[in-house]
């Protein structure tokens, strides 16, 4: 019993030397300043790699991974370790260009990205819709995809081998 007690003082005694004194001795005396990046921005070329660097690029890497064809190839014992790999190497490149890009390049690349990134944002929808309304993909499917009155015998009509109200895809 007493060992059982003393064991638990001992534990008590390094459990609070760990979390109290120890930071305490190791800060430094200039602590480096934190860069502000504002999250969320996607304009903003560090606060994306922010993002990445923090794992939101697992699933686009995991949903691009499945789509190549030598990911088909490997074992499929080494398929969630390759997964990983492509994560990792995806969350640690952008942490270290975050590291070791000097603050200048930052400044200067910043505005060439913003500009691309809201071309993109307003070019991709609009050429959705582009295709959508004036190319006629409404007019040949009136109803949409799903559940419309697809006429497989219509002339024009891309795939011809698809049963009637089941849309072209």
């Amino acid at each position: 019993m007493r060992i059982a007690v003393r064991s638990m003082i001992l534990l008590a005694l390094l459990f609070a030397f760990f979390f109290t004194v120890s930071p305490a001795l190791a800060q430094d005396e200039n602590p480096p300043v934190p860069v502000s990046v504002p999250l969320g921005d996607p304009t903003n070329l560090r606060a994306v790699l922010v993002w990445l660097a923090s794992g939101g690029g697992g699933v686009a890497v995991a949903l691009w991974i499945e789509k190549q064809k030598w990911f088909n190839k490997v074992d499929s014992s080494y398929k969630p370790i390759v997964v990983m790999a492509f994560i990792a190497g995806v969350a640690l490149v952008p942490q270290l260009m975050l590291n070791f890009i000097p603050e200048n390049v930052w400044e200067v690349i910043g505005p060439y990205f913003a500009t691309v990134v809201a071309a993109l944002l307003i070019g991709y929808p609009l050429s959705q819709y582009t295709h959508v309304h004036i190319n006629g993909y409404l007019k040949k499917y009136p109803g949409g995809v799903a559940g419309s009155e697809f006429d497989p015998d219509a002339p024009g009509d891309p795939d011809t081998s698809v049963k009637a109200g089941v849309g072209p895809f």
